[in-house]
C-alpha cells in the first residue's frame, strides 16, 4: 500500500475534493449567505444522528438540498466494525483527560506544519485573534464522534458533528475558488487552470469569513484545492496516530488493540467526513508511512506570498493555552509540552518557543526527571502510582473547562455527549486512592465517578 503514497495518489489527491458536499453547497448557496445561514442553523438545531431535522425557516431549494447530503453522507461504510468503535470508545473515556493534552500539545499543531493548510485555516478561522473559535469547533466534533454510540447510536451524535464539518469545508472551498472545487478540478486536470486573484489591499480582521476567504486569491493548479484529500487525510491521522503516539509518550500504556481500534474509528469518522478510503490506515506502522510521506509533502510546499502563516498560528494556540492555565507554575508547559510530543524541529517550525528561555527549559527537563524518578520509587511502593500522569491532568482538566466548557463559550453540545465524559475522567481509576485527594484540590473535580459505558 505504501507505494503509491510515494507519488501519483497523492500527487491526484491534492486536486481531489469533496463532490457531495461541494455539489450540496453549490445548491445552498443559490439563496445566497442567508440560504448557507438557514442551513448551517438547521444543523446546529439537530440532537441525534437518526434525530428529524428542524427546517424551520430553510427554503425549500435549501431543504432539497441539504437533505440530500445528510441522507447521501449519514450511512456507515460497509467494513465498519461496531466491536472496534466500542473498544475505542472505552479507550477514550478512560483516558479522555490526557486526550486533551494530546489535542492541544500534538494534534492541532501538526495539522499546522503544512504550508498550504495552515494559510486556509488561517483564513478561514481568522485564528491568530480568534484561536478559541477553532479549537472550539475541533473538540465540538472529536467529543460527539468518542463519546459511547457516537457513530453508532441513533441518539448519538458523531455523525451530525462530522456532516457539520464537511459541509464547512465545502462552504470554505467555495469562497475561496469563487465556484464549484468540481469545476476547478475538471479545468485542471483539462488542462486549464483555475486562479482566483488575490483582491489588492489587506482584509480587515474582523470582516466576515467569507469576504476574508474570498478575497485571497488561490491558484488549483499550484496550490491544489482548498482541503483537499490529502490534506483532509493528514488531518485525520492527527486525530488519530498523532494523538496515540503523544499518549504514549506521555507515559500511557497502549496496546496494539487500543491503536488499531483508535484508527478504525477515526476511519469511520473520515469516510463520514468524506475522506476516500485508499488515504486510509489500519496500523500504526502504516500511519506513520503515510503520516512522514505527506507532512514532507507539505514541508516542501512554497510558502504563501502573504507570508508564512505557521509561528502564528503555533503562538496563538500556546496564547490560548497559556490564558487558560490559571496555575502560573504549569504555564510553561504550554510551550514546553508541543516540544516535548512534536520535537524540536518542527515546534522551533510552528514559533512554539518564544516565551520559554534556556533556562526554564532546563527547569523542565530538571522537573521531569525527578518526576519520573519520584514515579519509579512510589511503584516499587505502589504500582498504580503516577505523579506525572495527575500533572498532565491537572493541566488538562483547566485548559478543557476553560477552552470547552465555560458557559460563556458553551459547546452547543447536548447534556449526553460531553457531561458524562468529564464526569468520569473526573475520577483516575488508575490511581490509588491516596493520590486522588491531590488531584481534587488542585482541580476541584468531584469525588464520586460516573458509570463507565459497557459494550
Amino acid at each position: 500500500m505504501s507505494a503509491p503514497w510515494e507519488g501519483a495518489l497523492l500527487d491526484q489527491m491534492r486536486i481531489a475534493a469533496d463532490p457531495l458536499a461541494d455539489d450540496a453547497i453549490v445548491a445552498i448557496m443559490r439563496s445566497g449567505r442567508a440560504g448557507l445561514d438557514a442551513a448551517r442553523a438547521a444543523l446546529d438545531r439537530l440532537r441525534g444522528n437518526a434525530a428529524p431535522v428542524d427546517w424551520s425557516g430553510v427554503p425549500a431549494s435549501v431543504r432539497e438540498a441539504l437533505q440530500h447530503f445528510l441522507v447521501e453522507s449519514s450511512a456507515l461504510p460497509p467494513w465498519a466494525d461496531r466491536a472496534q468503535l466500542a473498544h475505542a470508545e472505552r479507550f477514550f473515556y478512560d483516558h479522555g483527560m490526557l486526550s486533551v493534552i494530546t489535542l492541544f500539545g500534538a494534534s492541532l499543531p501538526a495539522c499546522y506544519v503544512v504550508p498550504n493548510l495552515a494559510e486556509v485555516l488561517q483564513i478561514a478561522g481568522q485564528l491568530v485573534d480568534h484561536t478559541n473559535h477553532r479549537v472550539r469547533e475541533t473538540g465540538r466534533m472529536i467529543f460527539p464522534v468518542m463519546a459511547p454510540g457516537g457513530l453508532t447510536s441513533p441518539t448519538g451524535t458523531g455523525i451530525t458533528q462530522v456532516q457539520r464539518v464537511r459541509l464547512i469545508h465545502a462552504a470554505i472551498r467555495y469562497d475561496i475558488l469563487h465556484g464549484n472545487p468540481t469545476d476547478a478540478v475538471a479545468a485542471v486536470q483539462s488542462g486549464g487552470g483555475w486562479t482566483v486573484a488575490r483582491t489588492p489591499g489587506a482584509v480587515p480582521l474582523r470582516c466576515p469569513m467569507h469576504q476574508a476567504m474570498a478575497s485571497h486569491g488561490w491558484d488549483v493548479a499550484v496550490d491544489g484545492v482548498p482541503i483537499n484529500q490529502e490534506e483532509l487525510a493528514y488531518t485525520l491521522l492527527t486525530f488519530s496516530y498523532v494523538a496515540l503516539g503523544a499518549l504514549r509518550t506521555l507515559g500511557l500504556p497502549i496496546t496494539e488493540a487500543d491503536e488499531r481500534a483508535y484508527l478504525h474509528c477515526w476511519n469511520v469518522a473520515g469516510h463520514v467526513l468524506g475522506i476516500r478510503r485508499e488515504l486510509m490506515v489500519e496500523s500504526m506502522a502504516d500511519a506513520a508511512t503515510l503520516f512522514t510521506t505527506m507532512q514532507a509533502r507539505g514541508r516542501r510546499q512554497p510558502l504563501p506570498a502573504t507570508g508564512d502563516p505557521r509561528p502564528l498560528l503555533g503562538r496563538a494556540l500556546v496564547n490560548a493555552v497559556e490564558q487558560s492555565t490559571p496555575i502560573a507554575a504549569l504555564k510553561p508547559f504550554a510551550v514546553l509540552m508541543p516540544r516535548l510530543l512534536l520535537g524540536d524541529e518542527t515546534a522551533d517550525l510552528l514559533g512554539i518557543d518564544a516565551h520559554v528561555g534556556t533556562g526554564t527549559r532546563m527547569l523542565f527537563a530538571l522537573f521531569l526527571g525527578v518526576m519520573r524518578l519520584i514515579e519509579r520509587v512510589l511503584r516499587v511502593i505502589d504500582r498504580r502510582a503516577s505523579p506525572l500522569r495527575m500533572l498532565h491532568r491537572i493541566l488538562a482538566y483547566h485548559v478543557l473547562k476553560d477552552l470547552l466548557e465555560l458557559e460563556t463559550r458553551p459547546l452547543e453540545l447536548p447534556d449526553g455527549v460531553l457531561h458524562p465524559l468529564t464526569q468520569a475522567w473526573a475520577h483516575d481509576a488508575t490511581q490509588p486512592a491516596w493520590l486522588r485527594p491531590i488531584e481534587r484540590a488542585l482541580t476541584g473535580l468531584p469525588v464520586q465517578p460516573a458509570a463507565r459505558p459497557v459494550g
